[in-house]
């Protein structure tokens, strides 16, 4: 018998060899245990060799971090920006991309735009540049999918208070911005008068990436029995959702063995697989919080 603890897999995609390796890896995956799966795609140039060069130059420290760059990201994406050069998606990418998404257990939506300009600034943009930048988000979703996108996740999940009412504007269903215990319908800051059944919809992450585990210095047998705590504290306390998020160029590439466990799990305990947008079609009546409520506006948590 079925449980009522929905399971969404959450994929990121933010690098250009995360569309042409990463996408098809997981793809495939996703085919080999029938597990329906919702990818974010990142819009604009992809130059994430410039993040990179900053954290080195910075000196940056990530705490607990026991990855090396190039295991964690593809060497093409580690020059990409600085010896070579900047990419966006290409018709070549784009038809793919239309393929893939014929297949019942994939779903695209987007990921901001310009990954590394919305990582480093969009949190201090006016009103003005935040609907720039969610607008090119919606074009440049369309003109690979010929479509407009129905969902938005902000890069490392930074906001700013004009986004959610300009996301609501630009016709967004839903959004993967948070790191919550449960989907919520958002309260604006100085929106008393706004019907909330307008507001969108948020399906937050709730479990760490198995690559921040892995930088924790979790084992492979340690991160098996994490998750399988996990599901089972979900299953004995009624709860209705979990949403586990990677990255496709990391863990269906170098984690497949453990991932493939832990979606394993998630079948057994007989919850339900399930994507972002057949949740937001079962209607379920999620609460409302108000933004002021979240710390820090629950909107910060870098990878």
């Amino acid at each position: 018998m079925q449980t009522e603890t929905n399971f969404c897999l959450r994929v990121d995609v933010d690098t250009f060899e995360g569309i042409r390796k990463g996408i098809p890896k997981t793809v495939y995956f996703v085919n080999q245990h029938e597990c329906p799966t919702s990818f974010y795609l990142s819009m604009g140039k992809y130059a994430t060799g410039r993040n990179i060069l900053r954290i080195l130059k910075e000196k940056e420290k990530v705490l607990g971090r026991k990855i090396s760059m190039l295991n964690r990201n593809h060497w093409k994406d580690i020059l990409r920006g600085i010896v070579l050069p900047p990419k966006y998606i290409g018709m070549k990418e784009a038809l793919q991309l239309r393929e893939y998404e014929k297949n019942e257990m994939v779903e695209f939506y987007a990921h901001g735009y310009n990954h590394i300009n919305w990582s480093r600034h969009f949190a201090s943009f006016n009103q003005e540049k935040t609907e720039h930048f969610l607008e090119f988000t919606k074009q440049e979703f369309h003109r690979i999918f010929g479509k407009f996108p129905r969902g938005n996740a902000s890069p490392n999940f930074i906001v700013n208070p004009h986004y959610f009412q300009i996301l609501n504007e630009k016709g967004f269903e839903f959004a993967a911005d948070f790191c919550y215990p449960h989907p919520f319908y958002l309260k604006y800051e100085n929106d008393e008068k706004k019907e909330q059944e307008k507001s969108v919809i948020q399906f937050p992450v709730t479990e760490p990436t198995i690559e921040q585990l892995v930088q924790r210095g979790y084992s492979t047998e340690k991160i098996e029995n994490f998750y399988k705590k996990r599901f089972r504290e979900y299953i004995d306390q009624g709860k209705n959702y979990v949403c586990l998020y990677l990255h496709a160029i990391f863990e269906p590439v170098k984690m497949k063995k453990v991932l493939s466990k832990i979606i394993e799990k998630a079948i057994k305990y007989d919850m339900k697989l399930i994507t972002h947008s057949s949740l937001f079609k079962s209607k379920k009546n999620w609460p409302t919080i108000n933004q002021s409520s979240l710390v820090d506006g629950g909107t910060k948590n870098e990878q």
